[in-house]
């Protein structure tokens, strides 16, 4: 009986709850905080007297890019457009359907300003662009106030600006477009600090037709087949920092007459390090480090290419030219995938600092194709190759028209590598000391007595050292093959050859 009597009084409370709180709710939010586009936007609606409740907008709209949950009231999510939003939200009581409403009101600011044109700032650089007349005979400046990263791409065409860096970083990013794409425009930046940047993981860094671009950082990650720059019909790009690329991307690809790149930094290429094609020119000031060719010249007559650094190739060619083209490297080439070569030759003129590291040294192909080696080769194959004929290191004669280098030819193409030492001068008749070679031995005149002097093959190797000459006389040692050899006294160093 006692606990039936509890239960009614139970009953009786609830129902008596329940009839005070039926159209008794209130909204208790009575304004909202503003927000900025841009900028991520999180506020709940706050009510009392309803058991349950479910929030909407019953008038007028959120602002643009704003989402209101039904459940918990949250409005949130980032604006997108600027102005003053008007609206009505409604909470309805989840049990009995009463329902009140609340007038609310959010002010969304306009973004900050990110760049300028004089005193007029912009709200993104796109509506600074859209400013530019096309065809304009001098530059505008464009300064930016704040970093800016431009997704989607950008194309300009037949517009001058320079950018105004003020500190500050612009990076021109592309998904399945380039980075940035120019066509017969000419940009420029300041050289205050700052940096300008073309980045796409879908496509090339830069591709540039006509026109001039100067940056500091080029990259692409696309799956295969793009270049960080890509610069064609006439085309000239400075770009004082790195070039990057992975996959199966070039470095740079410069292609035409008049077209040019000039990289003041490194190259790292998952592909080709540099493509340079039909009367281009390319100069890197400093080292390229590629999957694939360090450095591919050719396909078209007249491109130049200028590497003040090393290059590494470590699945292809180190060096790989056709056709008339032109490739100076001041540094050294080596090719450490296992049957490449540090240059494969088929046209051109190619000078190099030195080769070492690699698996094949120097081949050349067709009429006309000369290579220079300012310093050794180390392979651990193929010393030279000429027309597919093996030259070895004791092949090489002294060329009279090249002075202290060692000559390799077939009669149509030419290797010449440099001697060992740096004061090795061509004998002559004027000269004290005399050397000949007859019939496989070495006569010597004009020693002084008591000196000690040695011969040595160009490879640096001691042939012979006989006993200090007693001066005067003529002396005579047996050499072990033909070839060019080295003789040393105290105060001089000749070279003589030992001809079949």
């Amino acid at each position: 009986m006692k606990n039936l009597y509890t239960f009614i009084i139970a009953l009786a409370f609830i129902g008596l709850s329940m009839g005070a709180a039926k159209g008794q709710g209130t909204i208790t939010t009575t304004s909202l905080p503003n927000g900025a586009v841009g900028v991520a936007y999180n506020e709940t609606l706050t009510a009392t007297g309803f058991i349950g409740i479910r929030w909407t907008i019953s008038a007028g709209a959120l602002p643009d890019g704003l989402t209101l949950n039904s459940v918990y009231g949250v409005i949130s999510g980032t604006p997108t457009a600027a102005g003053t939003f008007n609206f009505t939200v409604k909470a309805t009581e989840a049990m009995d359907g009463a329902s009140t409403i609340k007038p609310l009101s959010i002010t969304i600011a306009p973004p900050p300003p990110v760049c300028s044109i004089g005193a007029k700032t912009y709200a993104s650089l796109d509506d600074a662009l859209a400013d530019i007349q096309t065809g304009g005979a001098t530059a505008t400046i464009i300064k930016l106030l704040t970093d800016i990263t431009h997704d989607g791409g950008c194309t300009i065409t037949n517009k001058k600006i320079t950018f105004d860096l003020n500190g500050k970083n612009l990076v021109f990013n592309g998904t399945t477009t380039p980075g940035l794409t120019l066509s017969n425009a000419v940009i420029d930046y300041n050289r205050n600090p700052g940096t300008i940047s073309v980045v796409s993981t879908g496509n090339d860094g830069l591709n540039i037709s006509g026109g001039s671009c100067s940056l500091t950082y080029a990259e692409t990650s696309a799956s295969s087949g793009r270049n960080a720059v890509y610069c064609w019909n006439g085309g000239q790009v400075s770009l004082a920092g790195n070039v990057k690329t992975a996959g199966n991307n070039g470095g740079v690809t410069a292609d035409g007459t008049n077209s040019s790149v000039t990289v003041t930094g490194n190259i790292t290429s998952g592909g080709r390090g540099i493509s340079a094609t039909a009367g281009c020119a390319v100069t890197v000031t400093g080292n390229i480090t590629a999957s694939n060719n360090g450095i591919f010249a050719g396909n078209g007559a007249g491109a130049t290419v200028t590497v003040n650094g090393n290059i590494v190739s470590s699945g292809s060619d180190g060096i790989f030219s056709n056709n008339n083209v032109t490739v100076n490297v001041t540094g050294s080439v080596s090719a450490i995938s296992s049957g490449k070569w540090a240059i494969l030759a088929e046209g051109g003129t190619i000078t190099v600092g030195s080769v070492i590291n690699s698996s094949n040294g120097v081949a050349v192909k067709n009429s006309g194709t000369n290579v220079t080696v300012d310093g050794t080769i180390t392979a651990t194959g193929t010393y030279i190759q000429l027309n597919s004929v093996n030259k070895t290191q004791a092949n090489g004669v002294l060329d009279p028209a090249k002075q202290s280098y060692l000559k390799y030819s077939d009669g149509t193409s030419i290797v010449w590598v440099k001697t060992i030492g740096t004061g090795i001068e061509t004998i002559s008749q004027a000269t004290a000391l005399k050397a000949w070679v007859a019939n496989g031995t070495l006569h010597l005149s004009g020693l002084t007595a008591g000196k000690q002097w040695s011969v040595y093959n160009i490879a640096g190797v001691l042939v012979a050292s006989p006993c200090p000459s007693k001066g005067g006389e003529e002396v005579t040692t047996p050499l072990p093959g033909h070839g060019v050899y080295i003789v040393q006294t105290e105060n001089r160093t000749v070279k003589v050859m030992s001809e079949p």
